[in-house]
């Protein structure tokens, strides 16, 4: 039986080649993120991140830009400045904006929920980065 422990490490499992191109993707050059600090290069990652699984939400909920769904509830209505709590600190970002197929109601995207959620990335979580 396995047992939990705060010294478990999570990791996400990638192929060498995955992990190379996430790699060239995301880490343009890492003397300059040394050098500009590697908290500033973080938070604009996690942001671009939040962003990525707010839009994942939202092609969920209203589907592929361009795909005509005569059955879908919400249709994307927009984008609105938001921010984020990162790091004990608001970070802003463009949040989408979705309401139902009659135009009458927002709905609240969770995953912004949960991105702005106090324990969501601290500062002792920051620091165990």
């Amino acid at each position: 039986m396995r047992r939990s422990s705060s010294k478990h490490i999570v990791s996400v499992n990638l192929s060498g080649e995955r992990l190379d191109l996430l790699s060239k993707l995301l880490i343009e050059d890492v003397t300059t993120i040394v050098s500009e600090g590697v908290r500033s290069w973080l938070t604009e990652r996690v942001v671009l991140l939040g962003k990525l699984v707010m839009n994942a939400e939202v092609i969920e909920k209203v589907g592929e830009r361009g795909k005509h769904n005569a059955d879908r509830d919400c249709i994307r209505w927009g984008r609105q400045d938001g921010s984020v709590l990162l790091m004990e600190q608001r970070t802003g970002l463009q949040k989408p904006r979705i309401r139902t197929s009659d135009g009458k109601s927002e709905v609240e995207l969770e995953t912004y929920k949960a991105l702005n959620e106090k324990d969501f990335l601290n500062e002792q979580a920051a620091a165990k980065l």
